[in-house]
């Protein structure tokens, strides 16, 4: 088991989008880490997490479109052969989302749907989708608009979200949560885009212990007690979200 207990591990299977949001990082700037996950990087992700009981969700997004992945079909099929109890939340923007592959997704073992219509897309694909959806299968959908979420300012990358960022504010993310990048670096948050906190790579360490080294201690003990300006790119974040949801 992962201590503090781990809850929830999003993976950069890819790293392309086919939009550039105005409240997203991809309309000022480009990913550090470009292509797709190795087939073995991520088969070694999903072993160390059934070794170690991991009971949370998985989901495959780091300011990517996740479908755009050649192998995307694999990496939902490998994650629910290893997991076979784990809820798999796919995060996407819709465009991709036929019927057809609505389907094939749900029966490779997707749990969840979360699907956002971003600003300025016209003949939009899942609306159409959505229609012809059953009632049972809309039962696992979560659709909504880029006007429904709650904006951040992506760690001071982009103009969105509250005003100014709130001194000695407490966040809890690191707690529950870790990102793994298409390369196999270890991020606390999925708000630092730019990979200014590293805290390992599972190329060298295993995830349970970057997950629990020394590093990944102190930094959440600064945001436990509300340490932004102690860490980055925290200092420049204004994420007032920050329980585990």
């Amino acid at each position: 088991m992962f201590n503090p207990e781990l809850k929830m591990v999003e993976i950069e299977i890819n790293h392309h989008c086919n939009r550039a949001c105005s409240y997203c990082p991809n309309s000022v700037a480009s990913r550090k880490e470009q292509g797709e996950m190795r087939p073995e990087l991520f088969e070694k992700i999903m072993q160390e997490l059934a070794a170690n009981h991991y009971q949370g969700s998985i989901s495959y997004e780091f300011y990517n479109e996740p479908m755009l992945a050649k192998n995307f079909n694999w990496f939902v099929q490998t994650t629910r052969k290893y997991l076979p109890n784990n809820r798999i939340d796919l995060y996407t923007n819709g465009t991709l989302l036929t019927l057809k592959r609505f389907k094939q997704i749900l029966n490779d073992g997707v749990s969840r749907f979360i699907v956002t219509k971003h600003e300025g897309i016209d003949h939009y694909v899942f609306d159409k989708t959505y229609e012809q959806l059953s009632d049972e299968e809309k039962s696992v959908v979560i659709f909504q608009s880029y006007k429904d979420l709650k904006l951040t300012n992506r760690g001071g990358v982009v103009q969105a979200g509250p005003d100014g960022v709130l001194p000695l504010t407490p966040c809890l993310i690191p707690e529950f949560l870790l990102v793994v990048t298409v390369l196999g670096n270890v991020l606390p948050c999925f708000e630092d885009f730019h990979e200014e906190n590293i805290m390992g790579n599972i190329e060298k360490k295993s995830l349970k212990e970057i997950w629990e080294n020394e590093k990944f201690k102190t930094f959440r003990q600064n945001l436990r007690k509300g340490l932004r300006h102690l860490e980055s790119p925290c200092k420049n974040c204004n994420r007032l979200q920050v329980a585990y949801e």
